[in-house]
């Protein structure tokens, strides 16, 4: 019988590349998730400059437009998750959500928060 003098054996080399395998692909669940996150903050923000160049007297259309550039994205928000507080000086956008990972047996819920200001 042969010893082997490097310590490894072909059970040990599978189990390394499948758990290899799915950290990569739970990191690309997360990427995705994380991507989603930085063009929806980039959203907010295009939103809150665009509205407070236009001094918006109501916050109805800003929130059309936040839930249509969510759409855009594929972020799927309801009603609550967006609130737009109009001020003499500025306006205040807030967005939240929650992104579900499925891992195997197993959901993980991340919770987003995006938060734009822009005042005098």
């Amino acid at each position: 019988m042969k010893i082997n003098d490097r310590g490894e054996s072909k059970l040990g080399c599978a189990v390394l590349i499948i758990l290899f395998v799915f950290g990569i692909w739970v990191g690309l669940k997360w990427g995705y998730a994380q991507w989603d996150y930085e063009s929806m903050r980039q959203e907010v923000s295009e939103t809150a400059q665009y509205w407070y160049d236009k001094n918006a007297k109501t916050s109805k259309p800003i929130i059309d437009e936040i839930f249509r550039r969510a759409d855009k994205i594929g972020l799927e928000l309801f009603e609550d998750d967006v609130e737009v507080v109009l001020k003499e000086n500025g306006l205040i956008i807030d967005v939240w959500w929650s992104t579900p990972i499925e891992l195997p047996g197993y959901t993980h819920i991340i919770d987003y928060h995006v938060h734009k200001a822009r005042f005098h």
